[in-house]
C-alpha cells in the first residue's frame, strides 16, 4: 500500500482528492490539517498541523499532494 500525504485537504480540491484516493483502495492517507475533517476512514489519519511551526517527523510518503489554495487579499 502506498501512502500519500495530502496538504491542503479541507478545500473543495483536497476533500475530493481525499474521496479519491480512499475509493481507490491502494492508499495510506495522512491529511495535515489546522482543524480535523469530517471524514472518517481506517485508511486515513489526521494530523493536526502547525504550518507555521513545521513538525517534519509527520513529512513523509510516497506520493505527496499539495491543494493550498493562494493567500486571500
Amino acid at each position: 500500500m502506498k501512502k500519500a500525504l495530502v496538504i491542503g485537504s479541507t478545500g473543495l480540491v483536497g476533500n475530493e482528492l481525499i474521496q479519491l484516493l480512499l475509493a481507490d483502495g491502494g492508499y495510506a492517507i495522512t491529511a495535515l490539517v489546522r482543524k480535523p475533517i469530517p471524514i472518517n476512514h481506517n485508511q486515513l489519519q489526521q494530523v493536526v498541523f502547525d504550518f507555521e511551526k513545521p513538525d517534519k517527523s509527520v513529512v513523509f510518503a510516497d506520493e505527496i499532494f499539495c491543494c493550498l489554495a493562494p493567500p486571500s487579499k
